[in-house]
């Protein structure tokens, strides 16, 4: 991956229609140990409120997270959300809730039930029930109790598996169940993209930031695409992302140097 830099940034600033993909926890709020920690500054919405100003520019929060709980924590309404990793989201002109019906949703409500009697009583894990996902949340239990939630969790989930009735997927300290559908984040994107597109005769440029492994579905579907950017300290690591950021902080210099840029450019000033 290679630095996120100036040049990259002019182009993102002189692109004529540009949508902003900007996961939550990692990316725009540091990971904390606890989900319910992970909240924006004031000053961190006050950015995000200019973006949304911003003519012919469109944002999208896209996140692991319950709909009606990112829409609430980010709180702008010009934006388009994302949630549950892409299985639902909204936004002005756009709506979608996707395998939802009753028979998966109750399959995921028994996985939760047994999740929670057998890991629910181990210090430090916390376990979601995001009707069309499930997350076991592991980063605050002891080094003793990580093998013992691990092998439980799989002897929970594995008969489903061979079932063909869910897969799991690994981010950072949590592991999540899914209902077995071709859809994740990549996926969702370019979903929103070519509806947002379809209503502009110019294009979009969009650019998609995130720092999980959940976030390489979006990598891929958008690196021909658009540019794609890593939150991570570790740079040399292997990702399908192009350009890496270091922090959340560097994420909001990059989004203030974009509503700077655009605003000259709207006085007539091009860089």
């Amino acid at each position: 991956m290679k630095c996120f830099g100036e040049n990259e940034i002019n182009i993102l600033a002189q692109a004529y229609r540009l949508c902003l993909f900007l996961d939550y926890d990692g990316t725009l709020t540091p990971i904390v140990r606890h989900p319910s920690l992970a909240r924006l500054s004031s000053s961190r919405k006050k950015v995000l409120r200019e973006l949304s100003r911003l003519p012919n520019v469109k944002v999208c929060i896209v996140s692991g997270r319950i709909l009606s709980a990112l829409k609430r924590m980010v709180g702008v309404s010009k934006f388009v959300y994302v949630g549950n990793h892409g299985f639902e989201g909204e936004g002005p002109g756009i709506r979608y809730h996707h395998f939802t019906d009753r028979k998966r949703r109750a399959l995921l409500a028994i996985i939760h039930q047994k999740l929670k009697q057998q890991l629910g009583s181990i210090p430090g894990v916390f376990i979601e029930n995001k009707t069309l996902t499930v997350s076991v949340h592991y980063r605050r239990v002891s080094k003793k109790d990580l093998a013992k939630v691990k092998l439980n969790f799989l002897r929970i989930t594995m008969p489903y598996i061979h079932k063909s009735k869910i897969h799991l997927v690994e981010g950072k300290k949590v592991m999540e169940v899914r209902p077995d559908a071709q859809w994740n984040k990549g996926t969702a994107v370019m979903w929103v993209l070519d509806r947002l597109a379809s209503k502009s005769r110019k294009g979009i440029f969009p650019v998609y930031v995130g720092d999980d492994r959940t976030d390489e579905d979006a990598f891929i579907s958008l690196k021909r695409r658009g540019m794609t950017v890593k939150v991570t300290m570790l740079p040399r690591e292997y990702s399908e992302a192009q350009y890496f950021l270091h922090s959340p902080a560097k994420v909001f210099v990059f989004l203030k140097k974009i509503i700077a840029i655009r605003k000259l450019m709207a006085e007539g000033y091009h860089p």
